[in-house]
């Protein structure tokens, strides 16, 4: 018990740490967002879908890998996904799962007040770009460590849309940032095991110039995460049939 209680303490005592250390430094983080399904799991669904449309077997095969971005600076962080494969789809590649979970066409940015971090997803569909406010989430922090890239990474666990995610981060680089809008842990995120999806931290920049950062907060109109859900179950009712 008294263990549980020292690795609580060391927990808030980083919290409190990042809030001050987190305003000076600065970098930039790149990760590989993959799909992989095992075979036999894929071999299962066609056995069990004769018959039914091949359409998904195939995205899930031709999902590619992709590298995305998270850039922080002076409290504030931007989250991206690198386009750079976008020119080699084909007509026959429409969907990309990898990128879709890794972010797709859409920015996140967060910026840090005294009190609170503010989280923001910019989207642009209907003809517009929106600024969707996101909520702060509810971590579960573990004892359990591992090593990444030489750094020491801890636990937690967040329950997400009724499934729960694994994280991997550390806090000896004392941010509170994340890829989208995975923030609030104590310290960067450099490992996430989402189902048959994984981020991978690659190549870790510390300490870089501040011209070779661009952390700018993305335009749109103002919105909450509510607003914009029924927005899009106006628009596009067939994806939303509550039956």
């Amino acid at each position: 018990m008294k263990t549980i209680y020292k690795f609580f303490a060391i927990v808030l005592i980083i919290n409190f740490n990042i809030g001050f250390s987190q305003n000076s430094i600065n970098g930039r983080i790149t990760y590989n967002v993959s799909l992989s399904i095992p075979k036999e799991r894929i071999d299962e669904y066609e056995k069990s879908n004769k018959g039914a449309s091949s359409d998904a077997i195939t995205i899930w095969k031709n999902s590619k890998n992709v590298n995305s971005i998270i850039e922080f600076s002076m409290g504030k962080s931007k989250y991206y996904v690198l386009d750079e494969l976008d020119n080699d789809l084909s007509e026959n590649e429409i969907i990309n799962l990898a990128k879709t979970r890794a972010g797709g066409n859409k920015v996140y940015y967060s910026e840090n007040s005294s009190k609170s971090i503010d989280i923001f997803e910019q989207d642009c569909k209907l003809g517009e770009c929106f600024l969707i406010k996101n909520e702060i989430l509810d971590w579960k922090l573990l004892k359990e460590t591992k090593k990444i890239s030489g750094y020491t990474c801890y636990k937690a666990i967040l329950n997400y849309k009724n499934k729960d995610i694994i994280f991997w981060y550390t806090p000896e680089i004392a941010i509170n940032f994340g890829p989208k809008n995975f923030l609030g842990l104590p310290g960067a995120i450099l490992e996430i095991q989402d189902g048959y999806f994984s981020f991978s931290a690659t190549n870790i920049e510390l300490n870089l110039k501040s011209d070779e950062l661009s952390i700018e907060k993305p335009k749109g109109k103002l919105v909450t995460k509510d607003e914009y859900d029924k927005m899009l179950q106006k628009a596009f009712p067939e994806f939303f049939d509550e039956n």
